[in-house]
């Protein structure tokens, strides 16, 4: 949980998080297998950087619903906001909350 909240103040998980927005996909043709792979590897990765501690939170949480269902609106919110404005109040406010539901509930 303390991972996730310093993670949304790193510069790298901004760069990440405005990379993993792109709308664009590779051209189709006679190399867009390639360019495809290339593409989804990118983009797979950026969204990696970008929501792993989230990921890791869940894990650790148990994969139980309220959990997933806070984090998984988090990501979406966080893709959607202006990348200049990333609302980190309202997302280290649902962190610490998840993170003291997990604690409070494997006690």
């Amino acid at each position: 949980c303390a991972a996730a909240v310093g993670w949304q103040f790193t510069r790298l998980k901004q760069l990440a998080l405005a990379r993993c927005d792109r709308r664009f996909a590779p051209p189709l043709g006679a190399k867009a297998g390639a360019a495809c792979r290339r593409f989804g590897q990118s983009l797979g990765r950026d969204c990696l950087v970008s929501c792993w501690p989230g990921m890791a939170l869940m894990m650790a949480a148990g994969h139980t619903p309220l959990v997933i269902v806070a984090l998984a609106c988090l990501s979406w919110r966080d893709r959607r906001l202006p990348h200049d404005r990333p609302g980190r109040v309202l997302s280290v406010t649902v962190l610490l909350g998840v993170g003291a539901y997990a604690v409070l509930g494997q006690a």
